[in-house]
């Protein structure tokens, strides 16, 4: 394995190991692992305790020692399909600052993300709203 491919796996070792020790997290499921050289993608369902649901999914890719983010979606639902949020980079919203980064919210318009998250900021998120 090359060593940009290296420093994908570590992050979704850590990634994993984060689902692992999370109190909110109840199970989990690797939908999806892949690292292809400099590339990897990373899709993961998750059941949080009170019931909640979420998948995470990140594309990234090593690029001069450093690894990005290029695609990313983290959603999470009520146990009855109602939106909690929804972060993505889809470019369906140029009119926004920080374009393409925004949140989706219930019953509101998407709003500007001025940090580009990543699964770990996102389980943090998770851990301070589901009760345990």
């Amino acid at each position: 394995m090359a060593a940009f491919a290296t420093k994908i796996q570590a992050y979704f070792d850590e990634v994993e190991l984060a689902l692992i020790t999370a109190p909110a997290v109840s199970s989990f499921s690797i939908l999806r692992r892949e690292i292809i050289l400099s590339e990897g993608k990373f899709r993961i369902s998750i059941k949080l305790r009170n019931g909640d649901r979420a998948e995470l999914f990140e594309y990234v890719r090593e690029i001069e020692g450093t690894l990005r983010i290029l695609k990313y979606s983290y959603h999470w639902q009520r146990q009855d399909g109602t939106l909690v949020r929804r972060w993505d980079n889809a470019r369906h919203h140029p009119e926004l600052e920080y374009f393409p980064d925004h949140v989706h919210i219930p019953g509101g318009k998407p709003r500007p993300k001025g940090k580009r998250p990543n699964m770990l900021s996102i389980l943090t998120v998770m851990k301070r709203y589901v009760p345990l």
